[in-house]
């Protein structure tokens, strides 16, 4: 391949014999050679299955993408370096894709790491490496480049070496012959764990563990799930929010709240109501210190004639925004105040994919589904 043209630089790998040194990649790998790696990308997701004899763990394909995108960082970086005086000082920003078919975030997210591991976006303080489009959804930005008038809608199909996706957007408006997609048809389902206030005469509470709250006496259901967005729902491209509602003992609002954020692949009409149902996976715990954030926090149960004991009740909204393969979280006031970029001040541990719910969420606040 050497003296042919080519398009774009075959994922190929090759290591030392016996150890875990790159000897080659691309095309300057012996592809007559039998210890050649390739295709180890789709192996980055858990559920793939390879029909080919001995296919790598899911730890090996890890350690062959971060080696090989090493590689191609290594190269850029002197590229650019030698090109470019101060490369390391200009604002530079590396833009990476994924499968349309890989649906759970956290494996977004587990790529995510693994291309920083690799060294992208780590060369200089205005250097950033991001995850913003799937494959099908870059194929559609290509596209897109032709004439198309308002309300065209654009359907592509990414038939691609190891997986095969489809985008459908609708064109929302023109501007300078640049289309704006600014909806966005979520491809999971997605709720949050909380608690439930118990309603005898409601099916989905029939056999649930009652809790009775000794501060104000009302009965709640536990591990219920509150779906905020549902599968096949149009989604603006600014993202939803939705309210919490928390309740603290005095003294400990500068503890960290964690609440559970689960997936479900199921149809609409098919989501669990609670965890203990099967079908809903866990994806991320997303927690905050609240503790001065301008929270809307109001003590309870703070005249001498309340029967309960003191506690905060603090309302907030957390935005979800959805991106083509990933979610973010954006802390906000009751009148949407911003208190964080990101995940500045929202904590994400994402889930293992595949990792099934259990148990109830951590953190000394409880979260509520309705406000109190």
């Amino acid at each position: 391949m050497i003296n042919e043209l080519a398009n774009k630089v075959p994922t190929l790998l090759q290591y030392v014999p016996g150890t875990r040194s790159v000897k080659a990649w691309g095309f300057l790998c012996d592809q007559e050679s039998e210890d050649v790696l390739d295709c180890f990308k789709l192996h980055l997701d858990p559920t793939f299955i390879d029909p080919r004899p001995d296919p790598p763990s899911l730890e090996q394909a890890r350690q062959w993408y971060r080696d090989y995108l090493r590689c191609i960082h290594d190269h850029v970086e002197e590229t650019f370096s030698n090109s470019f005086p101060r490369w390391q000082t200009q604002n530079a920003e590396f833009i990476f894709s994924v499968p349309t078919t890989w649906k759970n975030p956290s494996m977004i997210a587990e790529t995510q790491r693994l291309i920083n591991e690799a060294g992208f976006g780590r060369d200089g303080p205005d250097h950033r490496a991001t995850i913003s489009l799937t494959e099908a959804e870059a194929a559609a930005v290509y596209a897109s480049k032709q004439r198309y008038e308002r309300d065209d809608v654009i359907l592509v199909c990414d038939a691609g070496g190891g997986t095969t996706g489809l985008v459908m957007n609708r064109i929302q408006s023109l501007s300078r012959k640049t289309e704006i997609f600014s909806e966005r048809c979520c491809r999971l389902s997605y709720g949050v764990v909380c608690m439930e206030e118990y309603k005898p005469d409601m099916p989905k509470h029939y056999g649930q563990h009652v809790k009775v709250d000794p501060r104000d006496g009302r009965k709640w259901v536990e591990d219920q799930i509150s779906w905020f967005v549902k599968q096949g729902a149009v989604v603006p491209s600014a993202g939803v929010m939705k309210p919490f509602t928390l309740k603290v003992k005095p003294g400990e609002e500068a503890e960290p709240w964690t609440t559970h954020i689960v997936m479900s692949t199921n149809p609409q009409d098919k989501l669990p109501s609670n965890t203990l149902q099967d079908g809903s996976t866990r994806l991320c715990d997303v927690s905050s210190i609240l503790k001065g954030k301008n929270i809307d926090m109001k003590m309870k149960n703070r005249h001498w004639y309340s029967r309960g004991d003191k506690y905060l009740r603090l309302r907030f909204d957390i935005k979800v925004v959805f991106g083509p393969a990933d979610l973010k979280f954006v802390l906000q006031t009751k009148d949407q105040r911003v208190l964080s970029d990101g995940h500045n001040s929202i904590e994400v541990a994402w889930e293992v994919p595949r990792e099934v719910v259990e148990g109830r969420g951590r953190g000394g606040a409880e979260l509520y589904s309705e406000r109190m």
